[in-house]
């Protein structure tokens, strides 16, 4: 039996866009939950290389997200 995830593509962009990192939290650790989240979004559903930058960067913690070269 194959449990599947019940959330709506919206439900998880909203998630995506609400993830923070934790202060004691590793980046590895971060990037994982991250990814995770991000694969859960149909590829139909999901935004533009653009906004997904935006998203993980406004996730990261200001200390972090100053060393991330939006290029």
């Amino acid at each position: 039996m194959k449990f599947e995830d019940d959330q709506t593509p919206t439900t998880l962009i909203n998630d995506l866009s609400n993830l923070k990192s934790n202060p004691n939290e590793k980046i590895k650790d971060f990037n994982s939950k991250f990814n995770k989240l991000l694969n859960k979004i149909l590829d139909t559903s999901k935004s533009g290389v653009d906004v997904k930058i935006e998203s993980y960067i406004s996730a990261l913690l200001s200390n972090i997200s100053m060393f991330v070269d939006r290029a």
